[in-house]
Parts: structure tokens; sequence; C-alpha cells
């Protein structure tokens, strides 16, 4: 089986051509590596920083050459502080300079920039929320409101050590406060008066306290504590609002890049979430499945050895991932582990000669990867939707590889910074519309009412199709079945939603605001 499958690979091994991957602009000009942080993706457009000079260069690229321009040069001292979509096609920024913030806003269909706030804040910015035109910002443990249509800003007060997350539910902002002799859950409408203690969450705290990621679910939300020391306080959590309905569904050890979004993913009316018991070793995380319940949050055994699990996707109403481990990929039907051997999907496995790197992302209704083979070194690699469809993009010929890495999407293109010798590690482009593979068309649909507050309903004949529905980022929020042809909206937060329905081998899409 093993020859069968290392045949396969040879005989599916692409080149790319050098039309549908380029180097979008070489930004430290030469053999040295440029320091990029893709910050945003949407309307064919990211927003990235290049630490440039000790500061951080902010750039706008559409992934051409010439589109890509400088909005902030690193000449200003300035650094990348939080980047936010307030409505379709406009995003405000946030950079910082010691104790001082600017907010800037950017129009991305007039690629400009505009400076339309400086705050004064205690320390610098920490982190912030944007919801109905109005922020809620934290500089430490200070606590600050401001609006954005009338200008005005204050001091909401200061509280515990440290605040960590924000996230809006029920029309409020919810936030976590740590202190030297409290944990603590928190509310606020923007006020001093109207910021109130949830629940208490545990009786110590540790600056060590890394994140807080929050997620709305089932009308629930959920929040996994990240932390170095095993504590209490640590693992998954459900509140409703309410003191007596905020609980710990799991007491465990979150996987550290759980805020970052690479072990978290949600399916359906579940979220999947990487970590492992207390006490535990590397072999010990494991994948965790929840609704929101006590009794519906398990770890997913079935007997299979997968060690230190990565990188959850949903991808076609299935949940992939990287066991990091063992470099191969898995998928999990039915709350069982299944690897992907079959050749319809990913062959990246010691099987083929092809290790699976750190990389696994989803683009143009097709699964990307980093590969690793002693051939080619660490390359991307793609996998389609029919038997034995696989495909290498070699950027750099030879056994050292180009070794991508934040591959991000903007919907039309796969933006990843890739390492040659010539320029160092720089920002590339795929597109996959340049490409000799043939792709499907997506065909534009009509859905009602559009705003819409409570519901949608989208074309009766795509019933049984496989439905995501992206963030204005391109960050999956729904991926599933679309079994009948309304589906209930109210849970999300307000904005732009992209919605694709891949059915009888077409591809259909349209986007709503939801209000």
């Amino acid at each position: 089986m093993k020859n069968v499958y290392t045949f396969l690979a040879a005989l599916l091994f692409f080149e790319v051509s050098g039309q549908e991957i380029k180097l979008v602009k070489d930004l430290t000009p030469g053999s040295e590596s440029s320091d990029i942080s893709i910050l945003y993706s949407g309307s064919d457009k990211i927003l990235l920083s290049n630490v440039f000079l000790g500061a951080d260069e902010i750039l706008l690229s559409d992934g051409s050459e010439e589109g890509t321009k400088v909005l902030i040069p690193a000449s200003q001292g300035e650094s990348f502080g939080k980047v936010i979509e307030t409505k379709e096609g406009f995003l405000h920024l946030f950079t910082k300079q010691n104790n001082v913030t600017y907010v800037y806003e950017i129009n991305l269909e007039e690629e400009s920039i505009t400076p339309i706030k400086t705050l004064m804040l205690k320390y610098s910015l920490s982190d912030c929320i944007y919801t109905k035109e109005k922020y809620i910002i934290s500089s430490e443990s200070y606590l600050y409101f401001y609006d954005v249509k009338s200008g005005f800003n204050s001091e909401i007060g200061s509280y515990g050590l440290n605040i960590l997350g924000f996230c809006e539910y029920k029309e409020e902002v919810y936030f976590i406060v740590g202190s030297s002799g409290k944990f603590d859950l928190y509310k606020t409408n923007g006020t001093k008066a109207g910021t109130k203690v949830v629940k208490n969450l545990a009786d110590s705290f540790t600056t060590q306290t890394k994140s807080i990621y929050f997620t709305e679910l089932n009308g629930k939300l959920l929040f996994g504590v990240v932390n170095a020391f095993e504590l209490d306080s640590e693992g998954m959590w459900v509140s409703d609002g309410t003191e007596e309905g905020t609980i710990q569904l799991v007491n465990m050890s979150l996987d550290e890049n759980y805020a970052k979004g690479k072990t978290k993913a949600i399916l359906g009316d579940k979220l999947y979430f990487v970590g492992k018991e207390h006490g535990g070793d590397i072999s010990d995380i494991k994948i965790y499945e929840t609704d929101g319940t006590i009794s519906g949050t398990k770890k997913i055994e079935d007997g299979e050895s997968i060690v230190d699990p990565g990188h959850l996707v949903a991808y076609r109403g299935e949940l992939y991932f990287h066991n990091s481990y063992e470099k191969r990929i898995y998928k999990i039907e039915e709350s069982k582990y299944k690897e992907v051997y079959d050749n319809s999907y990913l062959m990246l496995t010691y099987d083929n000669g092809v290790e699976c790197g750190e990389e696994l992302t989803t683009f143009d209704d097709r699964l990307y990867s980093t590969g690793v083979s002693s051939a080619n070194g660490i390359e991307l690699w793609e996998s389609g939707t029919e038997s034995n469809d696989i495909k290498q993009y070699d950027i750099v010929s030879g056994a050292t590889g180009s070794k991508p890495e934040q591959l991000t999407s903007t919907g039309k293109l796969l933006f990843f910074t890739a390492t040659t010798a010539a320029t160092g590690r720089e920002l590339y482009v795929f597109d996959p519309n340049k490409s000799a593979v043939h792709k499907l068309i997506p065909e534009d649909i009509i859905i009602i009412p559009n705003p819409a507050t409570d519901r949608i309903t989208l074309p009766g004949h795509l019933a049984g199709g496989d439905m995501e529905v992206m963030t204005a980022r391109g960050e999956v929020i729904t991926n599933r079945r679309l079994v009948k042809k309304e589906m209930d909206v109210s849970s999300l937060t307000p904005g732009v939603y992209f919605v694709r329905i891949k059915h009888a081998n077409k591809i259909y899409q349209t986007r709503f605001i939801k209000i």
C-alpha cells in the first residue's frame, strides 16, 4: 500500500507555472527578510504590518506590486494595536506610541486613511471592541469608553490587575478581570454604574493567565481561560449573563494557540477545542467538543493514538485537523477520528513521504496546507474534492522549500509569506483564476430579507447542499448541510456576512447584512 501512495504522489506532482503564485512586493529589498504580519483580510485586500527600524510600517495590498501601498510609514514610530471592521469597506486602525493611541479610518475602496482620534490612556493600548459606533477600550487594568460619532471619550474606571478579552453578548460587553485576590467575569454598558461583576470565577489569579477567548454558541457565551499554571479557573466556561448561569464546563489545560483561533472551530451546533487534563503530557492532548452544556462536553476518544492535534478547520461539513506529532491530517466523523488515507483529500502522510506542516486552511472550496518532503522541503499543497486530486506548488526548487506561513484568504486571493534566497521572507499571493486547474465559477443568488434581523430565506432548490457562512474577514462561523431554505441569524453580531453553498457540482454565493 505504501508504494501505491508514493506512486500516486509522484504522478500527481504539480509545479506552479509562475502565473498562479507570485511575489507581491519585496518590502525589504535584497535578500534580507521582511517581518510581516497579516492583520486583516477582506474586500479582496489585506492590511499588513512590516516591522522596520523598530516600528510598524502599515500597508494595504490588493495582491499586485503597484497596488501595495504604505498607509503609515515606519518613520512615524507607531506600533500596531488593533484593526476592526466597522462597516463594509471601512476599517478602524488603532496604533500606539507609549501611552498615546491613534485611531485611523481606512476606506478600502478608495485606499485612503484618515486620522480621526488621539486617545490619552493610562498605559499602552491593550485591547478594544466596537459596538454600535462606540468602543470599549482596555489599557492594562483601566477601562475606557469612546463614542466615534461624537468624539467623546472618558475613563470608566480601574479594575483589578489586568483586563482580559472582550465580547459583545446580549447588547453588553463582557470581559475578565484578574486581581491579586480573585478572578471575575464582568459586563459593561459603557458607564461606570453599568459596569458590574457577573460572577467570581476563582479566588486566586496569576499574571501568567495568558488569554481569554470568547465564543457565542447556541445563544450562550463560551469562554476559554488559558493559563501557564494548572489552576481551578482554567478551562472552558459558559454563561447566560447571570451569576447562576455562569458555570465551568470542564477544568483542563487549554492549548496556548486557542486564543489565536488555531485550535478551535465551530461546526454545526458544537465548538471543538484542543486541551489536556491537568497533569497530562503531550500524549494526553486531545480534541474536545461542547454544545455549551456539561453533559454535552466531552473528549473525543475512540482508541486512536492522536497526539497533539492542531489547526482545526471546518470543511464541507466535516472537521479536519493536523496531528502535529505524526505530521498527518485527520478528520472527525461521528465523534471519531478518521485518518485521511483514501486519496479523496490531502495525502500528507508518512506513506507518501510527505509530512503535513503547521498550516491548514480552506480557500476557493479547497483545502490548503504546508507539506514537508525530502525532495522539495516545505511547500504549499492543495487538495481538491475528487479522488486523487492533490497538487504541490514548488515555489523554490530543490529540497530547501519556501516554508509558507500565514495562509490568509480574502475570498478571491490567498496571501501568505514565503522565503527565497533572493528576497528572504516576503509576501506572496495565489490567484486561482489564473490557474490552469479547473475551478468552479460561483453563481450569485438572492436571499430575503436583506438586511435581516432574525431569519433569511435561501433558494429552495439548494436544500441538501453544503453551506458555509463567513464573516467579512473570512472566518467561517457556520459549516453544515443546508436542510431547509430558512436560516436563523438572530444570534449573529451585526455586520456583513458571506454565504457559499455547493450543490450538485455547482457553487452558489451571496452576502447579507445582519442588523
